[in-house]
């Protein structure tokens, strides 16, 4: 078995009919925590926990996903050995990365995986469908890994992807769009939050949106994504409703405390009337509420009122802080229309 210590151990690879032993030491108390990243359509990977003669097994992760992840605390201080094998012993070739972290001793990068992971690379990428899915919430840049997604576009026909992050000291994201050769279509970075991209691909077929992690340091961070081609129509959000909430006596109720929602300001039969939203929230308990609007000014622009109080806009922020909010009390949220109409966010924090 190979030593290893808490460390990250990217691309790792697995060969037919084999298995990866390592050897862990710990002392008494030590959180042992094990995670693996893979491409499951390649063939699925276990992993399995043993104390230090091989065969007693503490702890094991068995899904049928591309994620394993298992822990266990030592009971005493020595060896353990780690296990990474093919599920029901499949004869196959799979490539892996490994996280490890012993009691207080942690990688540099948290042990962050979404959804879409393993697709650190383009031959990897995960496949994305935006005529039924156009709008991804749920997705995490990890490190240093790039995240690829694959998607059929049509050529000669205009495509806006959005990418929504918070900028910081470990986190700087960019994009690219390159062809099944690997020739780059199109790219943006940009300094500050989020990154926005419109292109044209110059024929039908698959394409890859590559998200990067450019910072000098990188860390760990969520973002969403939208991608649509920039003739879809725009879709209202469930708020409209029957009546809509178009105004201050149809203000729609947000469920108490912090939460994110998903929204649209669309035009409609009534003109602008239709694209003008009302919110109301309460939070559950005293103290600051920051309210945020991230939205891409260049395809909606909007502001923001929170009871009487203009927000502060800042590009594709719209944030505005009430220091001293009340447990219960209801707050009147306003987003207004100045032009254009698509998706937008509203993020609650307290």
């Amino acid at each position: 078995a190979a030593t290893i210590t808490a460390n990250t151990y990217p691309s790792l690879t697995l060969c037919e009919g084999t298995e990866d032993w390592f050897k862990i030491a710990a002392t008494s108390g030590d959180l042992i925590d094990v995670g693996l990243e893979l491409t499951n359509r390649f063939g699925d990977l276990d992993a399995e926990l043993y104390a230090a003669d091989g065969t007693t097994l503490l702890a094991s992760s068995a899904t049928a996903t591309n994620i394993e992840r298992l822990q266990h605390t030592a009971a005493t201080t020595g060896d353990y050995l780690l296990r990474v094998l093919p599920k029901n012993g499949g004869f196959l070739r799979n490539d892996y990365d490994l996280w490890l972290a012993v009691g207080a001793a942690t990688p540099p990068v948290p042990f962050c995986p979404d959804p879409y992971e393993r697709n650190d690379t383009s031959l990897s990428a995960a496949t994305l469908n935006f005529s039924t899915t156009s709008i991804y919430t749920d997705m995490i840049a990890c490190g240093a890994d790039d995240d690829w997604y694959a998607v059929s576009l049509l050529g000669g026909t205009s495509h806006e992807l959005r990418v929504y992050f918070d900028q910081s000291a470990g986190v700087d994201l960019d994009l690219e769009v390159v062809d099944t050769m690997g020739t780059v279509v199109a790219s943006q970075s940009t300094q500050g939050n989020d990154e926005f991209l419109t292109f044209t691909p110059p024929s039908t077929g698959t394409y890859y949106l590559g998200v990067k992690n450019v910072s000098a340091t990188p860390g760990m961070s969520p973002y969403f994504l939208t991608f649509n081609r920039a003739s879809a129509a725009c879709v209202d959000d469930a708020y409209e409703g029957a009546n809509g909430n178009d105004n201050q006596l149809q203000a729609a109720q947000l469920p108490d405390g912090p939460g994110f929602y998903t929204l649209a300001s669309c035009g409609g039969p009534s003109g602008l009337v239709s694209r003008e939203d009302y919110f109301k929230v309460r939070p559950t308990t005293n103290g600051p509420m920051t309210i945020t609007v991230m939205h891409d000014p260049a395809q909606i622009n909007l502001g923001m009122f929170v009871g009487n109080e203009q927000a502060t806009n800042s590009g594709s922020r719209i944030t505005y802080t009430i220091p001293n909010a009340v447990a219960g009390q209801n707050y009147n949220i306003y987003v207004g229309y100045l032009s254009g109409e698509g998706t937008y966010f509203l993020n609650i924090e307290q």
